[in-house]
This record gives C-alpha cells, structure tokens and sequence, in this order.
C-alpha cells in the first residue's frame, strides 16, 4: 500500500529474474511516511514535509529536522541565491512548453499514455500551480508521480524513440560524483577493470556518440535547474568536480 514498499518489492522481483548475486536486506522507515506533509519538531519527517516548510519560509524550523551537515548546505544554498524553493516558476516552463507544444509532440513524449496528452493540455489551461496541475490530471491510471515525470520530460524534450534507446543500450559511461579514501580505492581498480569508461566530470570531447546523447541530457537537465534559481550559475556543470572526502 505504501510507495517504497512497492519499490523494494519491485527491485527484489528484479534481482530473482536476473539472478544477480545481490543479497536484500529489508530496512523500515523510520518516521513520517512517503509524502507525509505532517513535521513535529524532533521527529523525522519526510521531505515534502521539509519543502512544504521551506515553501512557508519556516526555515528554521526545516533546518532543525535536518542533520546538521545537510542543514548546513541548505542553509548555505538559501542564502547564496543557489536554491529552487518555488515551484511557480517551474509551473511557468512546464506550462510554456506544454502550450507551445502541438498534440502530436505530447503524444510523442517518453513513457506518454495513450490520450494522456489531450487531458494534460486541457488542464494547462485549468489549473493555476503546478500542483493543481498534477492534481487534475492524476487518476487511478496516472499517479501524480507519473504526471510529474512527463514534466519533466516536457521541459527536457525526451521522446519516446530517444528513451527507448536509452533503456535498451543502457548507461554509456560511469560518472563519479563523490568518493571517500575506499572509494577512491575502488575507481582505481574500476578504472582497469570497468566495463565502461569511468568520467569525474561532463566532457564534451573525446565521448561517443551516444555517450554525447546523454552527456547532453544531462547539462540541459542542470541548466534548466540552474534557471530555476534566483542566481543561475549557466554553465557550472562543465565545471563540476567530484566531492572527495
């Protein structure tokens, strides 16, 4: 009855049919629940209990239920200009580009369901947040996770043809975002040993075709967050280096 239930379930399914060596192990959640909007100072909320807070200027009060080197980047984040803490402007982009679009190029979006389009361009009229649009268009059929994937798809123009492709090849590189001292053990041997070409950073050169197709999802899905912000850094992803502890 519960997402992450449903997730594991999913995974578990998943490594018996493909037989990989990996040993599962079940972990409850502790805390507030999937989504749960409820937050009591000293327990453990959700983060969407932890945006809704943000949303409401209740910083303080998010940092609290945070621990302290993460409430520490987010605050940090905050008060640089470096975080998204509204959705209006995303609702802005996504209703652009859902407006710009003709029922044919919604049709044609990744993982888009049949007549699925025709609700969610009658409902960019309706609605007024991005959260009543999600609202309206969800249904039994649809969760609003759903909903929010094809946005995101919307603003990344992610086609059917294009994911496919990507699912059947699978992933065209490793990318490193972080490593401790056993970790960066680990990239040494992988390094020899990998199947695939290990990258610290988004190279434009020197990558495969298909490997640049990627590449280019990725540093226009960073690019379309960085405007979300109130000081965009455009660009900042060629730049990025992987954290080492």
């Amino acid at each position: 009855r519960h997402p992450n239930n449903s997730l594991a379930l999913a995974y578990i399914k998943r490594i018996r049919e493909k037989g990989y060596p990996i040993e599962t192990i079940a972990v409850e959640r502790i805390g507030a629940r999937f989504h749960d909007a409820r937050a009591s100072p000293g327990e453990i909320a959700s983060a969407t209990a932890i945006r809704n807070l943000l949303l409401r200027s209740e910083r303080e009060f998010a940092y609290s239920l945070l621990p302290d080197a993460s409430s520490r980047i987010l605050k940090r984040s905050i008060e640089s200009g470096h975080a998204a803490l509204s959705d209006d402007r995303l609702w802005r982009a996504v209703r652009q580009a859902m407006l710009r679009a003709s029922p044919g190029e919604l049709s044609d979006l990744a993982e888009m369901g049949e007549g699925l389009e025709n609700r969610m361009a009658r409902c960019a009229y309706e609605a007024d947040s991005l959260g009543s649009f999600v609202s309206l268009c969800t249904s039994r059929r649809y969760p609003a996770g759903r909903i929010r994937r094809y946005c995101i798809h919307m603003l990344l123009n992610l086609r059917r043809d294009a994911s496919l492709k990507f699912q059947k090849n699978g992933p065209a590189y490793i990318r490193v975002l972080g490593a401790n001292p056993t970790g960066r053990e680990l990239l040494a041997k992988m390094r020899k040993s990998a199947t695939l070409p290990v990258i610290s950073g988004a190279p434009r050169r020197k990558a495969s075709p298909y490997a640049g197709e990627i590449l280019r999802f990725e540093r226009a899905a960073t690019e379309i967050w960085e405007t979300l912000t109130d000081s965009p850094r455009l660009k900042a992803e060629s730049r990025l280096v992987p954290v080492m502890s």
